[in-house]
Protein backbone atom coordinates (compact mmCIF):
# COMPACT_ATOMS: atom_id res chain seq x y z
CA UNK A 1 0.00 0.00 0.00
CA UNK A 2 1.49 3.33 -1.07
CA UNK A 3 2.07 5.90 1.65
CA UNK A 4 0.62 9.36 1.03
CA UNK A 5 3.15 12.18 1.50
CA UNK A 6 1.66 15.27 3.12
CA UNK A 7 3.30 18.69 3.05
CA UNK A 8 2.02 21.06 5.64
CA UNK A 9 1.56 24.78 5.00
CA UNK A 10 4.80 25.82 6.77
CA UNK A 11 6.96 23.45 4.70
CA UNK A 12 5.24 24.60 1.52
CA UNK A 13 6.03 28.25 2.31
CA UNK A 14 9.69 27.43 3.04
CA UNK A 15 10.02 25.68 -0.34
CA UNK A 16 8.30 28.55 -2.14
CA UNK A 17 10.55 31.17 -0.49
CA UNK A 18 13.60 29.08 -1.42
CA UNK A 19 12.54 28.95 -5.05
CA UNK A 20 11.99 32.71 -5.09
CA UNK A 21 15.51 33.30 -3.73
CA UNK A 22 17.02 31.01 -6.38
CA UNK A 23 15.11 32.83 -9.14
CA UNK A 24 16.19 36.23 -7.81
CA UNK A 25 19.84 35.10 -7.68
CA UNK A 26 19.71 33.93 -11.29
CA UNK A 27 18.20 37.24 -12.48
CA UNK A 28 20.85 39.31 -10.62
CA UNK A 29 23.69 37.13 -11.95
CA UNK A 30 22.42 37.42 -15.51
CA UNK A 31 22.08 41.22 -15.23
CA UNK A 32 25.58 41.58 -13.79
CA UNK A 33 27.08 39.46 -16.60
CA UNK A 34 25.24 41.48 -19.26
CA UNK A 35 26.45 44.75 -17.71
CA UNK A 36 30.03 43.47 -17.59
CA UNK A 37 29.86 42.52 -21.26
CA UNK A 38 28.58 45.98 -22.20
CA UNK A 39 31.32 47.69 -20.18
CA UNK A 40 34.01 45.50 -21.75
CA UNK A 41 32.59 46.17 -25.21
CA UNK A 42 32.74 49.92 -24.65
CA UNK A 43 36.29 49.66 -23.35
CA UNK A 44 37.41 47.77 -26.45
CA UNK A 45 35.69 50.06 -28.96
CA UNK A 46 35.85 53.61 -27.58
CA UNK A 47 33.75 56.17 -29.41
CA UNK A 48 34.80 59.39 -27.71
CA UNK A 49 38.11 61.24 -27.29
CA UNK A 50 40.83 60.96 -26.30
CA UNK A 51 40.92 57.30 -27.36
CA UNK A 52 39.31 57.60 -30.78
CA UNK A 53 42.17 59.40 -32.59
CA UNK A 54 45.43 57.76 -33.67
CA UNK A 55 48.99 59.05 -33.61
CA UNK A 56 52.54 58.45 -34.77
CA UNK A 57 54.94 56.91 -32.29
CA UNK A 58 58.63 56.34 -33.07
CA UNK A 59 58.37 58.00 -36.47
CA UNK A 60 60.93 60.51 -37.74
CA UNK A 61 61.16 64.04 -36.38
CA UNK A 62 59.62 66.71 -38.59
CA UNK A 63 60.17 70.45 -38.44
CA UNK A 64 57.36 71.29 -40.83
CA UNK A 65 55.96 74.51 -39.42
CA UNK A 66 52.53 74.01 -40.95
CA UNK A 67 51.77 70.91 -38.84
CA UNK A 68 49.80 71.71 -35.68
CA UNK A 69 49.15 70.41 -32.24
CA UNK A 70 45.41 70.88 -31.66
CA UNK A 71 44.61 70.90 -27.94
CA UNK A 72 41.01 70.13 -26.98
CA UNK A 73 39.17 70.10 -23.69
CA UNK A 74 36.21 68.07 -22.47
CA UNK A 75 35.37 69.08 -18.91
CA UNK A 76 38.67 68.87 -17.04
CA UNK A 77 40.24 66.48 -19.56
CA UNK A 78 42.72 67.84 -22.11
CA UNK A 79 43.84 65.77 -25.10
CA UNK A 80 45.57 66.31 -28.41
CA UNK A 81 44.78 65.88 -32.08
CA UNK A 82 46.79 67.18 -35.02
CA UNK A 83 46.10 69.74 -37.70
CA UNK A 84 47.58 71.63 -40.62
CA UNK A 85 47.86 75.32 -41.50
CA UNK A 86 46.69 76.08 -45.03
CA UNK A 87 46.88 79.89 -44.63
CA UNK A 88 48.31 82.15 -41.97
CA UNK A 89 44.82 82.40 -40.47
CA UNK A 90 43.19 79.07 -41.41
CA UNK A 91 43.86 75.47 -40.37
CA UNK A 92 42.22 72.06 -40.80
CA UNK A 93 41.64 69.20 -38.39
CA UNK A 94 39.32 66.21 -37.94
CA UNK A 95 35.76 66.81 -36.76
CA UNK A 96 35.59 63.66 -34.65
CA UNK A 97 38.19 65.20 -32.34
CA UNK A 98 35.28 67.29 -31.04
CA UNK A 99 33.06 64.29 -30.21
CA UNK A 100 31.59 64.37 -26.73
CA UNK A 101 31.05 68.16 -26.57
CA UNK A 102 34.77 68.88 -26.65
CA UNK A 103 35.94 72.45 -27.31
CA UNK A 104 39.12 73.78 -28.84
CA UNK A 105 41.66 74.88 -26.24
CA UNK A 106 44.72 75.92 -28.23
CA UNK A 107 46.78 75.34 -31.37
CA UNK A 108 50.55 75.46 -31.62
CA UNK A 109 53.02 74.59 -34.33
CA UNK A 110 56.06 74.51 -32.08
CA UNK A 111 57.94 71.27 -32.70
CA UNK A 112 58.30 70.03 -29.12
CA UNK A 113 55.46 70.58 -26.65
CA UNK A 114 57.67 69.60 -23.70
CA UNK A 115 59.83 72.71 -24.10
CA UNK A 116 59.28 75.71 -21.89
CA UNK A 117 58.42 78.08 -24.75
CA UNK A 118 55.72 75.83 -26.23
CA UNK A 119 53.34 78.76 -25.65
CA UNK A 120 55.57 81.29 -27.38
CA UNK A 121 53.23 83.80 -29.13
CA UNK A 122 55.00 83.13 -32.42
CA UNK A 123 53.59 79.62 -32.38
CA UNK A 124 50.71 79.46 -29.90
CA UNK A 125 47.07 80.54 -30.19
CA UNK A 126 44.60 80.05 -27.33
CA UNK A 127 40.84 79.40 -27.46
CA UNK A 128 39.89 83.10 -27.34
CA UNK A 129 41.72 83.59 -30.63
CA UNK A 130 40.10 80.62 -32.37
CA UNK A 131 36.75 79.52 -33.77
CA UNK A 132 35.71 76.48 -35.77
CA UNK A 133 33.43 75.67 -38.71
CA UNK A 134 32.43 72.00 -39.05
CA UNK A 135 31.48 70.33 -42.29
CA UNK A 136 27.94 68.94 -42.12
CA UNK A 137 28.95 65.43 -43.22
CA UNK A 138 32.71 65.00 -43.60
CA UNK A 139 35.15 64.41 -40.72
CA UNK A 140 36.49 67.90 -41.32
CA UNK A 141 36.79 71.18 -39.41
CA UNK A 142 38.19 74.56 -40.46
CA UNK A 143 39.86 76.45 -37.63
CA UNK A 144 39.66 80.24 -37.99
CA UNK A 145 42.57 82.10 -36.41
CA UNK A 146 41.93 85.72 -35.46
CA UNK A 147 45.57 86.69 -34.94
CA UNK A 148 47.27 85.50 -38.13
CA UNK A 149 50.68 83.87 -38.03
CA UNK A 150 53.25 86.39 -39.26
CA UNK A 151 56.44 84.31 -39.27
CA UNK A 152 55.09 81.47 -41.41
CA UNK A 153 54.97 82.23 -45.11
CA UNK A 154 54.87 78.79 -46.80
CA UNK A 155 51.78 76.60 -46.60
CA UNK A 156 50.73 73.36 -48.28
CA UNK A 157 48.18 73.58 -51.08
CA UNK A 158 45.25 71.19 -51.50
CA UNK A 159 45.87 69.15 -54.63
CA UNK A 160 43.95 69.85 -57.81
CA UNK A 161 45.00 66.56 -59.44
CA UNK A 162 42.75 63.50 -59.07
CA UNK A 163 45.72 61.33 -60.11
CA UNK A 164 47.28 61.96 -56.70
CA UNK A 165 44.76 59.42 -55.36
CA UNK A 166 45.82 56.54 -57.59
CA UNK A 167 46.31 53.14 -56.00
CA UNK A 168 49.94 52.65 -54.96
CA UNK A 169 50.88 56.34 -54.75
CA UNK A 170 53.37 56.94 -51.96
CA UNK A 171 52.31 59.13 -49.03
CA UNK A 172 53.89 60.87 -46.05
CA UNK A 173 51.80 61.47 -42.93
CA UNK A 174 52.52 64.07 -40.27
CA UNK A 175 51.18 64.52 -36.78
CA UNK A 176 51.57 64.75 -33.05
CA UNK A 177 53.66 61.87 -31.75
CA UNK A 178 56.15 60.62 -29.24
CA UNK A 179 59.91 60.28 -29.40
CA UNK A 180 61.49 56.85 -29.00
CA UNK A 181 62.60 57.64 -25.46
CA UNK A 182 58.96 58.26 -24.56
CA UNK A 183 59.73 61.54 -22.79
CA UNK A 184 58.84 64.21 -25.33
CA UNK A 185 55.93 64.80 -27.65
CA UNK A 186 56.81 66.28 -30.98
CA UNK A 187 55.68 66.73 -34.58
CA UNK A 188 56.59 63.55 -36.42
CA UNK A 189 56.49 62.17 -39.94
CA UNK A 190 56.16 58.70 -41.39
CA UNK A 191 56.70 58.13 -45.09
CA UNK A 192 56.08 54.45 -45.77
CA UNK A 193 52.39 54.76 -46.59
CA UNK A 194 50.50 54.33 -49.85
CA UNK A 195 47.03 54.65 -51.32
CA UNK A 196 45.46 51.18 -51.01
CA UNK A 197 42.57 51.52 -53.50
CA UNK A 198 42.01 53.83 -56.42
CA UNK A 199 40.26 57.04 -55.30
CA UNK A 200 40.63 59.17 -58.42
CA UNK A 201 36.86 59.66 -58.82
CA UNK A 202 36.13 63.28 -57.90
CA UNK A 203 33.07 62.31 -55.82
CA UNK A 204 34.99 60.00 -53.47
CA UNK A 205 35.01 61.36 -49.90
CA UNK A 206 37.76 59.29 -48.25
CA UNK A 207 40.65 57.03 -49.21
CA UNK A 208 42.47 54.22 -47.43
CA UNK A 209 46.14 54.08 -46.57
CA UNK A 210 48.08 50.84 -46.18
CA UNK A 211 47.56 48.57 -43.16
CA UNK A 212 49.51 49.73 -40.14
CA UNK A 213 50.72 46.26 -39.32
CA UNK A 214 52.90 46.32 -42.47
CA UNK A 215 55.08 48.96 -40.81
CA UNK A 216 57.06 49.06 -37.59
CA UNK A 217 55.58 52.41 -36.67
CA UNK A 218 53.04 52.30 -33.87
CA UNK A 219 49.86 54.36 -33.96
CA UNK A 220 48.38 55.60 -30.68
CA UNK A 221 46.24 58.56 -29.58
CA UNK A 222 46.58 62.03 -31.10
CA UNK A 223 47.29 61.89 -34.82
CA UNK A 224 43.81 62.53 -36.23
CA UNK A 225 43.68 65.68 -38.34
CA UNK A 226 47.33 65.47 -39.32
CA UNK A 227 48.17 66.17 -42.98
CA UNK A 228 48.70 63.48 -45.60
CA UNK A 229 51.14 64.69 -48.24
CA UNK A 230 52.19 63.29 -51.59
CA UNK A 231 55.62 61.80 -50.93
CA UNK A 232 58.45 63.93 -52.23
CA UNK A 233 56.41 67.13 -51.94
CA UNK A 234 56.35 69.63 -49.07
CA UNK A 235 53.35 71.48 -50.46
CA UNK A 236 51.01 68.92 -52.10
CA UNK A 237 48.32 68.29 -49.48
CA UNK A 238 45.95 65.47 -50.42
CA UNK A 239 44.30 64.36 -47.18
CA UNK A 240 43.72 64.55 -43.43
CA UNK A 241 44.13 61.50 -41.23
CA UNK A 242 40.68 60.52 -40.00
CA UNK A 243 40.25 57.15 -38.28
CA UNK A 244 40.58 53.40 -38.56
CA UNK A 245 38.53 51.98 -41.40
CA UNK A 246 35.44 49.98 -40.44
CA UNK A 247 36.16 47.24 -42.99
CA UNK A 248 39.55 46.54 -41.42
CA UNK A 249 40.86 48.33 -38.33
CA UNK A 250 44.41 47.99 -39.65
CA UNK A 251 43.64 50.38 -42.51
CA UNK A 252 43.94 54.10 -41.86
CA UNK A 253 41.22 56.24 -43.43
CA UNK A 254 41.92 59.76 -44.66
CA UNK A 255 39.68 62.58 -45.83
CA UNK A 256 40.06 63.20 -49.58
CA UNK A 257 40.59 66.97 -49.41
CA UNK A 258 40.20 67.68 -53.14
CA UNK A 259 36.53 66.69 -52.76
CA UNK A 260 36.02 69.47 -50.22
CA UNK A 261 38.36 72.14 -51.62
CA UNK A 262 35.55 74.50 -52.64
CA UNK A 263 33.90 74.33 -49.21
CA UNK A 264 37.24 74.87 -47.46
CA UNK A 265 38.13 77.92 -49.55
CA UNK A 266 34.72 79.48 -48.77
CA UNK A 267 35.36 79.48 -45.01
Amino acid sequence: MKQKICINRQTYLIILIGLLFVSLYLVISSTALSTEKRINSKAQTPTTPPNSPQSISDGGNSNKNYVLYVGLKKGTTTYTCSGVLIKNNRALTAKHCFDGSATIDYISNYDDSSKANFKDPSYYRSSGDLSIVSHSKADLVVIKINTAYSKITTFPTITTDDNDYKKGNQLTVYGWGQLKNGNNTTIQQFGNQKVMYDATNSTVETFLMEPRWLSSTKMTAGDSGGPVMKSGSDTNLIGLQSESATINSNFSKAIRLKTYATWISAQ
